[in-house]
């Protein structure tokens, strides 16, 4: 078979793809010929998604749609059908109409999510579009559990809400719109706090202050606008369900004071925090209670 005929990228004149400069002007031919053949070239979707897939390892685990987008989808066709019938009626049927449309294109947008977990990261696609992230490009995970009651006294159920940042500022929210969102939030939290822990321990050994909302760490110590506790030097923290609080010995040694304290919500990725205090803190260590 003889080489397709391709335009040099340089002076654009007429080639043999099976050329390796261009006899016109002397530019290499033979990669510009590859990305021009449509038979050597991969569609983007199918040429990055392998790759992607094997940067991230196996699959562990994957997570479809619940019930509840379905139920809004069902509801907005419902209500599309009772506005047709009424439309004899334009004054009814034509808000009904347009509610019923606006309750169906909701429900479709939550239909189209899933997460996939793989050893090295996950995906997680919303609205059509694919989110690939790497348990090293995690930079904060927030899970939070909201209860619902009626009349303050029945439970009506439990909203499950986890929210991501990556490198970049990015977010993207997981909840209960997945199957099993619950046991998929803990397993992004452990897996994605094994790697941030890891890369940021290494980055204050180089020197970095690592800020973590009202508390800063670095090689000197912890930071907060009451100044620098270094890490030999004798102070505890406590932890409870609101609040992180440091305490420092008194001058004589037999008492401890608090130094300052915040509320856990705002502590950046506490997790992470705490951990590096139990181990870069000499001399007593993290206490929680």
């Amino acid at each position: 078979m003889n080489p397709m005929l391709v335009n040099c990228p340089r002076c654009k004149r007429g080639v043999s793809g099976g050329a390796a400069t261009c006899p016109h002007c002397g530019s290499p031919i033979a990669t510009a010929a590859l990305v021009q053949d449509p038979s050597t070239q991969a569609t983007p979707a199918l040429a990055c998604a392998p790759t992607r897939e094997l940067r991230l390892g196996n699959l562990v685990s994957e997570h479809r749609v619940g019930v509840d987008p379905w139920v809004v989808f069902g509801l907005g066709i419902v209500i599309i059908a009772t506005g047709a019938v009424t439309l004899v009626v334009p004054v009814v049927g034509v808000p009904v109409l347009g509610l019923g449309v606006y309750v169906a294109v909701l429900g479709y947008r939550r239909i189209r999510c899933s997460a996939r977990l793989y050893e090295k990261g996950f995906v997680y696609t919303a609205r059509g579009a694919e989110h690939w992230v790497a348990w090293e490009d995690v930079e904060a995970v927030r899970y939070s559990e909201t209860r619902y009651t009626l009349n303050l006294l029945v439970p009506a159920g439990t909203r499950h809400r986890l929210e991501v940042e990556v490198v970049g500022g990015n977010r993207f929210t997981l909840d209960d719109d997945l199957r099993g969102v619950a046991r998929l939030s803990e397993q992004i939290r452990q897996r994605s706090l094994g790697a941030w822990l890891a890369s940021a321990k290494r980055r204050i050994s180089e020197g970095e202050t690592l800020a973590f909302g009202p508390f800063s760490l670095s090689l000197a110590g912890v930071h907060s606008h009451r100044g620098v506790l270094g890490w030999r030097e004798t102070w505890h923290v406590k932890t409870d369900d609101n609040f992180v609080s440091f305490f420092t010995l008194t001058a004589d040694g037999k008492a401890l004071v608090g130094w300052v304290e915040a509320e856990m919500m705002a502590v950046r990725d506490y997790e992470v925090f705490l951990t590096i205090l139990a181990q870069m803190h000499e001399p007593t260590g993290t206490q929680s209670s």
